[in-house]
């Protein structure tokens, strides 16, 4: 007579498990988004004109900082919704961005008390801004190293 091999239990090891994977979230524009490093922060964009051809359309940036910051080189650029480059307003030697202090870069305003010496902005004669908010157009600040220092999402 012959006898089924004998089968002999043995202790499963201890597992530790790992949740599973879950999938990455897809990146999902938030109009009104502010994202910053550093001390300088893109706080606005103001879209919708009301002069001829939107001159009066601008960019709101501000140091929110304990510390003055000198912005010789640094440009603010228009993006579209699928990153591409606009226009840009690249800030002249010298400019320095005070604690506290709020400006506006213009779409092409000549002059205005609140845009801190800046001169007339992006120059455009045309509106850069359009008027559809949700879409994902963002104003990022980059540094001289052509770092992006901050975004404005509407």
């Amino acid at each position: 007579m012959s006898r089924a091999p004998k089968t002999i239990a043995t202790p499963t090891p201890a597992v530790t498990r790992q949740p599973a994977p879950t999938a990455t979230a897809t990146a999902t524009i938030t109009p009104g988004a502010i994202v910053y490093q550093g001390h300088v922060q893109v706080s606005n964009i103001h879209y919708q004109g009301v002069e001829l051809n939107e001159a009066d359309e601008y960019v709101e940036i501000k140091n929110i900082g304990t510390q003055a910051v000198p912005m010789d080189g640094w440009s603010l650029k228009v993006l579209s919704p699928n990153n591409v480059l606009v226009d840009q307003y690249v800030f002249s030697n010298g400019f320095i961005l005070a604690v506290g202090q709020t400006c506006h870069i213009y779409t092409a305003k000549l002059s205005n008390a609140d845009n801190c010496g800046t001169g007339h902005g992006f120059d455009s004669a045309t509106p850069l801004w359009p008027n559809t908010p949700g879409q994902g157009w963002h104003a990022s600040l980059y540094d001289k190293n052509n770092v992006e220092q901050a975004r404005f999402t509407y």
